[in-house]
């Protein structure tokens, strides 16, 4: 059974796709040049969900290299990794941009809190596998005997406890950006039109996630689904799973915004209401 039945064009068309939903959010930022209406902890929370998933193919494509002779990567391998490579890239721009824009909501202290978060993780996610690699291709010259270890604990603490903890990490997304909308009369450097492409783009993503993954020599096909689900959403479908999280996020901020914005039933809600008007994006 294989499940890699995506077309290469259509990667690229939806590589594409992923890094234009993101540009309308940038430039409502760099027009209103603050980052206000967004929450950091909302932007930190789907960076950590990006490098995850990004670490996790990293890791199967390039440091997998005891099973060679198994996992021999295509260009579709290669254009999944840049679709994750391209979300990750931009999410940590956008959190750069977190960090440099002023906020009413994030102090110093708190900016430099989730700069140490999102530093952890990194420690133990995309810095080892990058190190290794480096160390495997260009450094050593011999093989070190207790390099395929290393990577067998690497990837099952990875692929069984921090990638199933990062997708309630990004589930979590949700909260922090909801409580930002509700406590704001504008939208601010929130963008609207960016939360909507999203919407659509990444469930288009996470569609098609569910069949451009090859299973190599797995026997998750001979077995019953409802028996082996765990280890579908571990081994296979994981990017699938973060990335409907996320367009379902997006999905659902879009339209608290819009209720946000309905006209305004009384007197007294009508200044407040009529300022959030003035925030929508042109």
């Amino acid at each position: 059974m294989n499940l890699d039945l995506v077309p290469n064009w259509l990667r690229i068309i939806l590589l594409i796709l992923s890094i234009a939903s993101f540009l309308p959010q940038f430039q409502r930022i760099c027009r209103t040049k603050e980052f206000t209406g967004l929450s950091l902890s909302y932007v930190l929370c789907n960076l950590m969900s990006a490098t995850e998933q990004f670490t996790l193919l990293f890791f199967l494509l390039v440091n997998e290299t005891e099973y060679a002779d198994i996992i021999q990567p295509t260009t579709g391998d290669w254009i999944n990794l840049a679709q994750l490579a391209a979300v990750w890239i931009l999410w940590l721009l956008l959190f750069l941009m977190g960090l440099y824009y002023p906020s009413d909501r994030h102090s110093r202290q708190y900016k430099v809190s989730v700069s140490i978060m999102y530093i952890s993780l990194l420690l133990i996610s995309l810095v080892p596998v990058v190190a290794d690699a480096i160390d495997y291709y260009f450094v050593s010259t011999e093989e070190d005997g207790y390099r395929n270890l290393g990577l067998d604990i690497f990837g099952g603490f990875h692929y069984s406890y921090i990638h199933p903890v990062m997708t309630l990490v990004g589930i979590y997304a949700w909260f922090p950006q909801s409580r930002e909308l509700r406590s704001r009369a504008q939208l601010h450097a929130l963008s609207q039109t960016g939360l909507a492409a999203q919407a659509v783009v990444f469930s288009l993503v996470a569609i098609s996630w569910t069949v451009r993954v090859k299973l190599y020599n797995s026997p998750l096909p001979d077995l019953p689904l409802w028996a082996t689900f765990p280890e579908w959403y571990k081994y296979v479908w994981w990017a699938a799973v973060d990335n409907m999280i996320f367009a379902g996020i997006q999905t659902g901020l879009y339209f608290k915004t819009r209720r946000q914005e309905q006209p305004p039933v009384d007197g007294e809600t009508q200044p407040l209401l009529a300022d959030g008007v003035s925030g929508r994006e042109e």
